[in-house]
């Protein structure tokens, strides 16, 4: 039995590790993404998100600078070391992925459909584009994490075939 500190409440999962083997896919409607900055709404709406879902756990959004960030995955995408798809209609983003190397895995670093856009598959596409992607570096994981508090994301994952392997919990403290 783990004893906390005055304010504090018991542990509570915040992060759930999945992973799986990346398999081939047909992907004819996802266009790959040379030029992160085009995504850079989405990728804000996301992150608004995040933080609304468990606004505790991801406090540092607040100071979270948008800009560097997409400079790093830039940088990135220009070296190889990543790559970036995503979904367009009529000129408009949909939606999006950005997957890394990350020592003997690939890292699905971030996905997201407007919520308008969702039902429609292209999640699943991205995820597929994103795989493709994996197999082709010749990586034989793909992993992810997703906030526990987003049970939607994570049952998607679940339906293509991705498995917790770790959890991450996190003291709260008492309101």
């Amino acid at each position: 039995d783990v004893s906390l500190p005055d304010g504090f409440g018991a542990f509570e999962k915040r992060l759930i590790f999945i992973q799986k083997k990346p398999e081939h896919h047909q992907t004819n409607q996802v266009l790959s993404i040379k030029n992160i900055f085009e995504i850079r709404h989405l990728l804000a709406k996301q992150q608004a998100y995040h933080y609304q879902l468990d606004e505790e756990y991801f406090s540092s959004l607040q100071d979270f600078q948008i800009d560097a960030y997409l400079d790093e995955i830039q940088k990135k995408l220009n070296d190889g070391s990543a790559a970036a798809f995503g979904i367009r209609e009529n000129g408009t983003w949909l939606g999006f992925a950005v997957i890394e190397k990350e020592d003997d895995a690939a890292y699905l670093l971030e996905l997201m459909v407007e919520e308008e856009a969702r039902g429609k598959g292209y999640g699943k596409m991205l995820v597929a584009s994103s795989e493709n992607w994996a197999a082709e570096q010749l990586f034989t994981r793909l992993w992810t994490s997703v906030s526990a508090q987003n049970e939607s994301a994570f049952a998607f994952y679940q339906k293509l075939g991705f498995k917790p392997f770790k959890e991450r919990y996190a003291r709260y403290r008492r309101l």
